[in-house]
């Protein structure tokens, strides 16, 4: 993957010193503006700064190096080829047509590879596409990464203990004289992730100048074959190059190829669309025109965002909204709500702690399958800690952040719905005050969960052991829910997969108990109050005996609104006869139920039409000790 697009910077490695010219909002990391070459400079700045340097714009001069990570800049293709082919020799091929390159053995083996990288315990398919190699934790290996190159086992190795899932590894790009690089090293890599249960995913930047070229260039990674007959999981278009200048013969050229990858390699096989971040785009409307994400989502499978905040923003809140609003994007331009993400965020040795974690939090938020950061090669111990929060999601039923007080319905890892496994999450806008949560909560996973407040752990959950749980509450903390936005988050702790069944349903929000009883209508009335549409809590008073109370109900059918005190049942509303105010209902409160010392909890609670949000209503009249004392 070309970091170099992204930074439309340019440099002059004339006598071994560069300068950068930038366009408007680019950060200061160099590289080059070819589309298949990771060439890449770093500003340098005093050690003490940041772990990558976005300051300065002149690069001193720096040794040549074709080995290893790189210090200051990257060498030209022609020295890294001349380098490379002495020690892994590929043949010169500048247009090599699929037979010369595979081979007719090659060509003859079917499409969908019979020993797959996907690993059986995250395996998880939308219809007949099996997604499993784009979920959780991944990592990205280019063919200029020559120290991972050297030692793809001890590569391997060394992914599989920081929790990658899965290996992006480049086969070649348009600039790569073989459309298989390093076919030798290539084998390697896929038998050590094999083996290792990881999948591995190939990649290529297309120039889009030759479609054909492309087109066998993509099919020889696709029907390649390790030396054990190991194939590549899926493979992924790296949507880059702009060496066809004229954006509407570009875009047609990307389509078609798009669409003759697809017949080849038939509808089952996995296909990813890896792009530019349309954060970016929006940014720069003319960087790349009309760009067709509804015609490559008829395509493909999956889209991976390149979205390097390195080169545009700084700081948490900056790389949490550059990825929001990347999500946000693809959504609205695919048609798509629930189209599949893998979110690609650094340059990771650009990115501060406190970056990826607004990168991760965003990918939670919205439920994605998964996200990795760009490379593997500059990614360090802090990275992979923060990292290893990326869960392996399947495409989700319904997608992250749900609206609070809106989708009532049951989410989690259960019977209704086993797309939410480990957390689902809420947004909301700003609601000052003291709030409490409620839900109802099912299953022994539950035990698990801990509830989150703007990331924050308000409490820890107790485990529901027979169906769905009576109503649950958190009171939050005081001003919680006081910022701009807002969210609150059930999270599974526990490690998976596979994760526990657990589920949460009518999650809501409602003001704390009324201080005293009052005659004022509460609940979801039409043309009044309706922040407490779910349930309507009074405190009784100190001292209070034998009750009996008389009400008014709006809207309520027989058994859809429970009567409560202290969490104890003690009866329902009568029918109201439709949207209208019934007549006096007589309830009494036994003297079981009551405390007496002014903790007292009288509820009305509109439960009973799970995954609606029914319109009701409830009026005290009377309520008066049967000793006798005049309460209201």
């Amino acid at each position: 993957m070309c970091a170099s697009c992204n930074a439309q910077a340019r440099f002059s490695t004339s006598e071994r010193s560069a300068t950068a010219t930038f366009v408007p909002g680019a950060a200061t990391r160099i590289t080059s503006t070819c589309s298949g070459r990771r060439t890449s400079a770093r500003i340098s700045e005093p050690a003490a700064t940041r772990r990558g340097s976005r300051r300065r714009a002149t690069i001193p001069p720096a040794p040549v190096t074709t080995t290893g990570i790189l210090r200051g800049y990257r060498a030209s293709a022609e020295e890294v080829w001349e380098h490379a082919s002495k020690v892994i020799p590929v043949p010169r091929l500048a247009r090599a047509s699929l037979g010369a390159v595979l081979g007719a053995s090659v060509l003859a083996a079917p499409a969908v590879p019979a020993r797959s990288t996907v690993p059986a315990a995250v395996s998880a398919a939308v219809g007949a596409v099996d997604l499993s190699s784009f979920m959780g934790l991944g990592s990205w290996v280019d063919i200029y990464d020559h120290r991972s190159f050297a030692d793809p086992e001890g590569t391997v190795a060394a992914m599989a203990a920081a929790g990658v899932r899965t290996l992006y590894l480049q086969t070649s790009n348009f600039r790569a004289p073989g459309a298989l690089m390093y076919r030798e090293r290539l084998g390697r890599f896929l038998d050590a992730a094999h083996a290792r249960g990881m999948a591995t995913v190939a990649w290529y930047v297309p120039a889009l100048t030759d479609v054909t070229v492309d087109l066998n260039r993509v099919l020889a990674a696709v029907g390649f074959r390790s030396p054990t007959g190991v194939a590549f999981a899926a493979f992924g278009l790296d949507i880059e190059a702009r060496e066809v200048a004229d954006p509407a013969a570009r875009n047609r050229r990307l389509l078609a190829l798009s669409g003759r990858m697809r017949r080849r390699v038939g509808p089952d096989y996995p296909l990813a669309a890896i792009v530019f971040p349309p954060a970016q785009m929006e940014m720069f409307p003319d960087f790349w025109t009309g760009f067709p994400y509804r015609g490559l989502a008829e395509t493909y499978d999956v889209f991976m965002p390149m979205g390097y905040w390195t080169f545009r923003v700084e700081g948490r809140g900056a790389a949490y909204h550059y990825t929001r609003r990347t999500i946000e994007i693809l959504r609205t331009e695919t048609g798509r709500p629930d189209v599949p993400i893998h979110a690609i965020g650094g340059i990771a040795d650009d990115a501060e702690p406190a970056e990826v974690t607004g990168f991760v939090r965003a990918v939670r938020e919205h439920g994605l399958i998964g996200a990795s950061l760009y490379d593997f090669a500059t990614s360090d111990a802090r990275d992979w800690g923060l990292m290893a929060q990326i869960a392996p999601n399947p495409v989700q039923a319904h997608t992250l952040p749900l609206a609070i007080d809106e989708d009532v319905r049951g989410f989690g890892d259960f019977a209704g719905d086993d797309t939410h496994p480990r957390e689902v999450i809420f947004r909301l806008g700003r609601r000052p005050g003291t709030w409490e949560l409620d839900f109802q909560g099912l299953g022994e996973g539950l035990g698990e969960v801990t509830v989150y407040v703007n990331w924050e752990p308000v409490a820890r959950l107790e485990p529901a052991e027979s169906g769905w749980s009576g109503r649950r509450t958190v009171a939050l903390p005081p001003e919680a829910l006081d910022r701009g936005s807002n969210l609150v988050a059930f999270v599974v702790e526990a490690t998976g997969p596979p994760w526990p069944e657990w589920g949460v349903r009518r999650v809501t929000l409602v003001p704390p108990t009324l201080p005293r009883p009052d005659r004022s209508p509460h609940g979801n009335v039409p043309g009044g109050e309706t922040s407490r549409f779910d349930r309507v809590s009074y405190r009784l008073p100190e001292g209070a005996g034998p009750l009996a109370l008389t009400v008014s109900a709006f809207g309520t059918a027989p058994g859809e609104v429970a009567i409560d005190v202290n969490g104890r049942r003690v009866g329902t509303l009568a029918r109201s006869g439709g949207r209208r105010w019934s007549g006096p209902q007589l309830v009494v409160l036994p003297r079981g139920a009551l405390h007496g010392d002014g903790t007292d909890a009288l509820t009305f609670d509109a439960a009973g039409r799970p995954g609606t949000r029914p319109v009701w209503g409830v009026r005290l009249l009377s309520l008066r000790g049967l000793t006798p004392f005049a309460v209201l």
